[in-house]
């Protein structure tokens, strides 16, 4: 994930919610030594975007496009999907898949493995 800042061999999405990704909030639900940030480069695409609310489920195809498309997300590109434990990311996934998407990986790790590795400059918050 590191090389990946520099050379930008694929995109990376994340599924926090916008106070996670931009390290306002730590996401302690699931982790209590959970840092602040995101990684740099990385897009914010919070799970709860891809839901229709009223109905209940996923949105359209064209929804989802139009999302991703909003985020600078190119799902033409080799597409990384994480959160804080790996799990949301499955979230992406489906989405991406919804799109015609099949190859979306999911950095399993995610952000509590990488923001316990990383070096301090690889980790970005958004300073308010």
């Amino acid at each position: 994930m590191d090389n990946n800042i520099i050379d930008q061999r694929f995109q990376v999405m994340d599924a926090r919610s916008p106070d996670d990704f931009n390290g306002v909030i730590p996401d302690k639900t699931n982790n209590e030594d959970a840092k602040l940030g995101h990684i740099p480069g990385s897009t914010n695409v919070h799970y709860t975007e891809l839901l229709n609310q009223e109905r209940g489920e996923m949105r359209s195809e064209f929804e989802l496009i139009n999302i991703f498309q909003k985020k600078g997300i190119d799902l033409n590109k080799p597409l990384v999907a994480t959160c804080l434990t790996g799990v949301t990311a499955c979230s992406l996934v489906l989405a991406a898949h919804v799109c015609g998407k099949r190859d979306v990986a999911v950095f399993d790790g995610a952000w509590k493995e990488y923001s316990d590795k990383a070096k301090p400059e690889n980790i970005h918050v958004k300073i308010q």
